[in-house]
């Protein structure tokens, strides 16, 4: 299930999803990303995740301009490297699949 509001409604879905025993994976959009969220949720926010947009300004030409004007104003506030990516071996388990506890 996706919520797609904001976080003054999410903890009365919350609630009434497990009210109406909804088992599945529960998601909400950046706009719930909001502590107030999980105050009116109570224990009804345990395992929802919580997503927001985020992109690499290097990786996003529409992002340049912006990137340029915040390093200006911020005295040229440093670029950031990506983390380097490690390789899994074959004999590593898999990570985990469950939406439990992520919230």
């Amino acid at each position: 299930m996706v919520y797609g509001g904001g976080w003054r409604d999410a903890g009365r879905f919350a609630e009434a999803l497990n009210r109406a025993g909804y088992a599945g994976p529960k998601i909400a959009t950046q706009a719930a990303h909001d502590p107030r969220f999980l105050a009116e949720a109570g224990e009804d926010a345990a395992g929802w995740l919580l997503v927001s947009t985020a992109a690499d300004p290097a990786s996003v030409p529409s992002v340049h301009a912006f990137a340029a004007a915040y390093r200006k104003r911020y005295d040229g506030a440093r670029r950031c490297s990506p983390p380097k990516r490690t390789t899994r071996s074959a004999s590593s388990p898999p990570a985990p699949r469950s939406w439990a506890g992520r919230h």
